[in-house]
C-alpha cells in the first residue's frame, strides 16, 4: 500500500458526560489498512471510554469499555469510525484522532 495523500486531524468534545458521542458525526470509508489514532485530550479532567454503541459507552461500572486516561492514546484500524462510540466521565472532555486519507 503506497502512501495516502493527506493526514486528517480532528477534535471531539463530549458536551454532556452522560451522552456518548460518535467519533465521527459521520460514517466514514477508510481504505485498507489506514492507521487511525485516537488520543484522550491531555487536559481531560476525567477518563474517556470507547465502545462499540453509545449505551455501552456510558460511563458507568461494569459497562464492557476501553478506558483511557488523559493524554493516552490507542491505534485501530476500522473501516468506519463513526462505529466508535466516545464517552467522557466529566463534561467537555474529549478525544482528538488522526488518520491518513
Amino acid at each position: 500500500m503506497s502512501n495516502l495523500t493527506d493526514i486528517v486531524p480532528e477534535v471531539r468534545q463530549v458536551t454532556l458526560s452522560s451522552t456518548p458521542i460518535q467519533l465521527s458525526a459521520t460514517a466514514t470509508n477508510l481504505a485498507a489498512g489506514v492507521v487511525t489514532v485516537i488520543k484522550a485530550t491531555q487536559s481531560n479532567v476525567g477518563e474517556i471510554t470507547l465502545a462499540n454503541s453509545q449505551a455501552a459507552a456510558v460511563p458507568e461500572a461494569g459497562n464492557d469499555v476501553f478506558v483511557m486516561q488523559p493524554g493516552e492514546s490507542i491505534t485501530v484500524q476500522i473501516k468506519d469510525l463513526s462505529r466508535i462510540w466516545v464517552g467522557a466521565w466529566e463534561n467537555g472532555d474529549g478525544v482528538n484522532y488522526i488518520y491518513e486519507r
